[in-house]
């Protein structure tokens, strides 16, 4: 079994108006870049993880298309909510709402065939400027902007969530966190995140929300764990594969 990751498909098949190629030449027809690419690596049985922004949806309605697509793509998909999945519900009704090759996460851990899989979405933060990754320089180290109230308030439930979902992650094989928001600078500066991750034998962590970012080799191992920006835009359009599982 394949392990692969890709965030940020944007999706909004049910919402037009809302389609990214039509604002950037990049995400031109990129549903059609996202399925031929999922039918030519990725095989039924593997694993793909989606760490956030699936649809632009704003109700599970809207968003029925963007799922009716995510059905016909090969593998079993595990998803995480990013800062634009307005259209999320409870849990309770997107466990009904999924085919049963979709699950997700949200403020739990899951293991699928060993792969443990924990993780939460995250926020602005005042340890990492995710602005700054799409131009950053090599050897730099970015201005940290300063958050408002809520914002601090947002980012600390988050922090939350993601200890208590990695406290619950199962054993198994294989250790994954996923989440949206970059937990890490390119510069690879020790954060809040990367403590944890050490703490709980975490060997991959996959996040996205960076768009536009410069084709550089961004991210890699620090201290046993190796980072993966996987936004579609940054990986063309095709699911990156982690780690293969006998």
């Amino acid at each position: 079994m394949n392990i692969f990751a890709i965030a940020d498909l944007h999706l909004a098949l049910g919402v037009p108006k809302k389609r990214m190629g039509d604002k950037w030449q990049v995400w031109h027809e990129h549903e059609q870049k996202l399925y031929d690419n999922f039918h030519k690596f990725v095989a039924k049985d593997d694993l793909v993880l989606i760490p956030g922004d699936i649809s632009w949806a704003m109700t599970l309605a809207e968003a029925k298309p963007d799922f009716d697509f995510l059905k016909e793509l090969p593998g079993k998909k595990v998803l995480l909510k990013g800062n634009h999945d307005y259209w999320w519900p409870s849990d309770k009704k997107l466990t009904e709402f999924l085919d049963p090759s979709i699950t997700f996460i949200n403020k739990n851990a899951l293991e699928v065939n060993g792969v443990c899989i924990g993780g939460t979405r995250l926020w602005e933060n005042n340890e990492i400027n995710s602005e700054a990754i799409i131009d950053f320089v090599p050897g730099t180290k970015p201005e940290i902007k300063p958050l408002s109230e809520q914002d601090q308030k947002t980012f600390m439930i988050e922090c939350e969530r993601l200890e208590n979902s990695l406290e619950k992650m199962p054993t198994g094989h294989l250790r994954i966190a996923m989440t949206h928001y970059p937990p890490i600078e390119p510069t690879m500066a020790e954060s809040r995140f990367s403590h944890l991750f050490e703490k709980y034998n975490i060997q991959h962590v996959l996040f996205g929300h960076i768009h536009n970012a410069k084709k550089l080799p961004l991210y890699g191992k620090k201290n046993g764990v190796e980072y993966h920006l996987v936004a579609a835009d940054y990986l063309n359009f095709c699911p990156k594969q982690i780690a293969t599982l006998p």
